[in-house]
């Protein structure tokens, strides 16, 4: 299983917490395969070479992408993740700030790991991923997914169709001009279709 942090490496994004994360998934998983996809390459910072150095000491276990990638290689890295793994700051991310790697990983039917109290953590459900508060709960989320991937990609894959449903283009906009005749009463049906 792969579990990927993707998107700009910054502190509030858990970037910190990471080692400690990994540390803590490859001691409790000698069984399971789980290895790690983390867009953080390719930066110059005093930070970001510590983050490298820490992060080198696990091998192939963690495989790191450049941050400033096209795309299509996103896309891409996006596609091979079986896991998103989003353990940001709850006071950075609240949950009325939005999160374009949260969206993503609903949309495409990822599994996810999440900050508790964030927005990426208000799109998890029960059998769609996992919430934590610290690396000790992100890895405990980590592994559990593992243990039990197809049900946790099942509980992805009906979180995106109703993400997919409650927010289709045809449906919004017709509710915006105010022809939901689909949603409405029936007594108030025949006075929408004949407007």
């Amino acid at each position: 299983m792969l579990v990927g942090w993707l998107g700009e490496p910054r502190p509030e994004k858990g970037a910190g917490l990471l080692p400690e994360i990994i540390q803590s998934v490859l001691a409790g998983s000698p069984r399971r395969r789980v290895r790690f996809l983390l867009q953080c390459g390719g930066r110059t910072s005093r930070r970001a070479r510590e983050l490298d150095a820490q992060l080198s000491s696990f091998g192939d276990a963690v495989e790191r992408l450049d941050v400033g990638i096209a795309q299509d290689a996103y896309l891409a890295a996006l596609a091979r993740c079986g896991v998103l793994l989003l353990p940001y700051d709850r006071d950075a991310y609240p949950p009325e700030r939005g999160s374009g790697a949260a969206l993503e990983a609903l949309l495409t039917g990822k599994p996810i790991v999440a900050t508790a109290g964030t927005f990426a953590a208000g799109l998890v459900t029960a059998d769609s991923g996992c919430t934590g508060s610290d690396a000790t709960s992100f890895a405990a989320g980590i592994l559990r997914i593992a243990d039990n991937y197809q049900h946790y990609l099942d509980g992805a894959a009906r979180a995106r169709e109703r993400a997919r449903q409650a927010h289709d283009r045809i449906a919004c906009y017709r509710r915006l001009i105010g022809d939901g005749a689909d949603e409405m009463p029936p007594e108030n049906q025949r006075h929408a279709l004949n407007v």
